[in-house]
């Protein structure tokens, strides 16, 4: 059910009050599920204090689990693009000690912003992720 409030103070966040009729709806529901009834004006009233409250306590547990998906997502399009970079990675020349490269776009990449947004890809992919992968007690963070 956390995901619920998450996307729900996501949505707080990134609008302001006049596009929180869906979410209104939402805490209103979730009110209702408790067995309390608050009307509309009430619940953009509380609003603040919904999005205090669970940034301060649900999403302060919720956070590992939240790291631990966002690193795992990383770490998994790293691993799916290496074969690629693999495939077309060609080492050129050596100048002033440096390894020039470039890659072997696949053919049917024609637009020049495509082909470069290409190359930034495999850019990132000369390296692994910053951030190590890491594990973290499930039964811990599904209690939440």
């Amino acid at each position: 059910m956390s995901w619920v409030y998450l996307k729900i103070c996501g949505t707080i966040s990134k609008h302001g009050f006049t596009r929180l009729g869906d979410i209104v709806g939402k805490i209103q529901k979730i009110f209702k599920e408790n067995e309390t009834n608050i009307d509309t004006e009430e619940v953009y009233l509380i609003i603040p204090e919904f999005q205090a409250w669970f940034q301060e306590n649900i999403f302060i547990a919720e956070s590992t689990m939240i790291a631990w998906h966002l690193n795992e997502i990383r770490w998994g399009i790293y691993h799916y693009l290496t074969a690629e970079f693999q495939r077309a990675y060609t080492p050129t020349e050596i100048v002033n000690g440096l390894q020039r490269y470039r890659y072997d776009v696949p053919p049917t990449i024609t637009s020049q912003l495509v082909k470069a947004m290409y190359w930034d890809l495999l850019n990132e992919v000369r390296k692994p992720p910053y951030f190590p992968r890491f594990t973290i007690d499930q039964e811990r963070s599904d209690s939440f």
